[in-house]
């Protein structure tokens, strides 16, 4: 499994591609990793945190835990949380999101999680939809390219007259293939270890 012994958190973003998040944790569960989830602001509005919550198999952080939350009885820092992450993405990284990112906008947790991690992060969007070509969005793309962010922008156009995020879909496979791709495999950890 090319995600074994890996601990990835998922950001899920607001859109109607907000369902292939689902399909991209099943796709992390299903390489090894173990799945952390943050829910970005609206998000639930497209796929409620609970569904989530019983694919992963733990408490799902909401947009509004900046600092932390209770769980369990006991306040949990998302900074402890990011203790343990070997890599973020976020699926769908609608345009809000990129620009709140780009600008270090941190009013929710989402955007803390990936201020606060020092490994990959991947941000995945459908980048040919009409909304993600504007100069704006664009020059914001640029910054986050200029930090190091990994931008996955591929989708595949369902429709002919599609313009915006409503007529396109991504791979959750090529997403997960793309998380695995920013870390070590298990045969080069292993190999790490050992020098």
């Amino acid at each position: 499994m090319i995600l074994q012994n890996k601990t990835i958190l998922l950001g899920v973003g607001s859109g109607p591609l907000t369902w292939l998040a689902v399909d991209v944790l099943r796709g992390l569960q299903r390489a090894g990793a173990h799945v952390h989830v943050i829910m970005g602001t609206a998000a639930e509005a497209f796929v409620p945190a609970l569904t989530f919550q019983t694919l992963a198999g733990e408490v799902v952080w909401p947009a509004q835990a900046c600092y932390g939350m209770m769980a369990g009885g006991h306040f949990r820092s998302l900074a402890a949380l990011l203790a343990d992450i070997d890599a973020i993405v976020v699926v769908p990284a609608n345009p809000a999101l990129l620009a709140k990112t780009a600008m270090a906008c941190a009013d929710e947790a989402l955007i803390r999680a990936i201020l606060l991690h020092e490994g990959p992060t991947i941000l995945a969007y459908p980048g040919p939809a009409r909304p993600y070509r504007h100069r704006l969005v664009q020059r914001q793309l640029a910054v986050l390219r200029d930090a190091d962010i990994v931008l996955w922008d591929k989708a595949v156009r369902e429709t002919e007259e599609a313009a915006d995020e409503l007529g396109w879909v991504m791979s959750p496979a090529e997403i997960v293939a793309a998380v695995a791709q920013q870390l070590p495999s298990p045969a080069e950890a292993a190999n790490e270890e050992t020098w």
